[in-house]
């Protein structure tokens, strides 16, 4: 194929995406679980305008789901899975993992934990290419999903002590080195050292990526991963993407009007 960097924008991606197709490469290595199917749209909208993302996902603008770059994003998930293999449906992403390193498939868009699955595989990170997804207006933007820990209010003070406890631990300076470099995550705590033996470029961009998207005000919460919403809004709302995913008699426009129905009907 002769592909040396990742694309930068959608046009690019699909352009390569179509040389791949065009070479008997399935251009698209997902799976089909829905957290999946809905990162695969969230990540499409991000990458058009994050701005619209925020106002879309996370505040609910009846107005902005209308609009026209949400359904340019249901035309790029469109895409996605007419890419993806056709039995892709109700299966994990890693299930793919060994065709896409043999080069069967070509290009996978995950967090960063899929770097711990390649590890675990026995890849090295020279074997493949990692870096942000797509975005068109060559901004730094970060769709963010992080671990959580919640700690019920406990009147026991031994169940007190145990969170605090706890806490500390995975709060602790090396915690995180250990548990990212298994992970392929980037660490919670801004004062690692992502120059140490163990991470990946990959990581030390992300977490590049992720402190000026900080201070841009360019940080959208992820739907998929239930941060961006409440558990009924986001459940509404991946039902809809993954059955538009997996039926591809759905029009994008179809496809974006059962979204914003949904959104009405559990406000």
């Amino acid at each position: 194929m002769g592909v040396t960097k990742l694309p930068t924008t959608w046009a690019e991606f699909n352009a390569i995406a179509e040389k791949m197709k065009s070479a008997g490469i399935t251009p698209v290595a997902n799976g089909g679980l829905k957290w999946d199917d809905g990162m695969k749209w969230e990540i499409a909208l991000c990458g058009i305008n994050p701005d619209v993302y925020r106002k879309a996902v996370m505040e609910l603008d009846d107005a902005t789901l209308k609009g026209p770059e949400v359904l340019a994003a249901f035309r790029q998930l469109r895409k996605l899975g007419d890419w993806s293999d056709p039995g892709a449906a109700g299966q994990h992403y890693s299930t793919f993992m060994a065709r896409y390193m043999k080069g069967e498939m070509g290009m996978l868009l995950m967090g960063g934990w899929a770097q711990g699955v390649f590890k675990n595989a026995g890849f090295k990170f020279s074997d493949y290419l990692i870096g942000p997804a797509p975005q068109d207006d060559g901004k730094t933007a970060f769709d963010l999903n992080s671990d959580e820990f919640i700690f019920w209010q406990k009147p026991q003070p031994e169940f007190q002590a145990g969170q605090k406890l706890l806490a500390k631990i995975v709060m602790a300076k090396d915690f995180g080195p250990m548990y990212s470099q298994i992970t392929g995550s980037i660490p919670v705590r801004t004062d690692t050292d992502l120059t140490a033996e163990g991470f990946s470029d990959g990581q030390r961009e992300a977490a590049k990526a992720m402190a000026e998207a900080v201070k841009s005000n360019r940080v959208v919460l992820s739907l998929a991963h239930n941060m961006a919403q409440t558990n009924q809004v986001t459940a509404a709302m991946i039902d809809v993407l993954t059955e538009f995913v997996h039926d591809n008699r759905i029009k994008p426009e179809e496809g974006q009007k059962r979204l914003a129905d949904a959104v009405d009907n559990v406000r």
